[in-house]
């Protein structure tokens, strides 16, 4: 939806809103770097989850691509929870 917000509008006035549309993108995202540790569990889990699913051949590729996407802020949370360190939002 916010791509589809630069297409210019019939009646608009295409410069305002460009330049809303760029403030809108811009605020989405964060100014806070995510912790060093929840970024090296990040590459260990990936590494691990697809290497066993490589070696065993556990699930198709594309499947194993989008579990781990579903799974890993769910897990990244909990850890969060469990460690009772700082929240940062994704």
């Amino acid at each position: 939806m916010l791509l589809a917000a630069f297409l210019p509008s019939r009646n608009g006035n295409y410069k305002s809103d460009l330049k809303e549309n760029k403030k809108d993108h811009i605020d989405r995202y964060s100014d806070e770097q995510a912790n060093i540790g929840h970024s090296l569990f990040c590459i260990l889990f990936t590494a691990t989850v697809y290497s066993l699913n490589h070696r065993f051949q556990i699930l198709p590729r594309h499947t194993m691509i989008w579990l781990v996407f579903l799974t890993f802020p769910f897990i990244s949370r909990l850890m969060i929870l469990i460690t009772g360190q700082k929240d940062y939002r994704y």
